[in-house]
């Protein structure tokens, strides 16, 4: 069911008593229902923004790196991935950026276990960490 930004978050068949379903973040742990992230093709678009996401992991804006890595790791909780283009989505606006290949590069891996039991575990150039079996 899709929101509506400008009746509060609430479709027309939802009432402000109604308690919106959960939504389950980026590092897997549940959110509370104000952090849902917005639908993409309700908000106005800003257009292209002039950020790209290098090979290598690095962000630039306007041709010059991002210096600043907590910069870099509040946009990547609003980057958001829709028919194959990446957005910068705000609870107000979103706009596009260019990924030259992925938005994450595994920066740091760690395997543990043996056999069946192998657990790898990836640490991000964004300091998220994922694990695969």
């Amino acid at each position: 069911m899709q929101r509506n930004p400008t009746s509060g978050g609430l479709s027309n068949s939802e009432s402000p008593d109604s308690k919106p379903a959960p939504h389950t973040g980026r590092d897997g742990t549940e959110k509370s229902p104000e952090t849902n992230p917005p639908d993409l093709v309700q908000l106005p678009s800003c257009g292209d923004f002039d950020m790209r996401i290098a090979r290598d992991g690095t962000w630039f804006y306007r041709g010059s790196p991002i210096g600043r890595k907590p910069l870099v790791k509040l946009f990547s909780t609003v980057l958001r991935r829709e028919n194959g283009e990446f957005w910068l989505v705000t609870p107000v606006e979103r706009g596009r950026i260019l990924v030259d290949d992925a938005p994450f590069v595994a920066v740091e891996v760690d395997a543990t276990g043996e056999g069946r039991n192998r657990r790898l575990t990836f640490r991000t150039n964004v300091d998220d960490t994922v694990t695969v079996g």
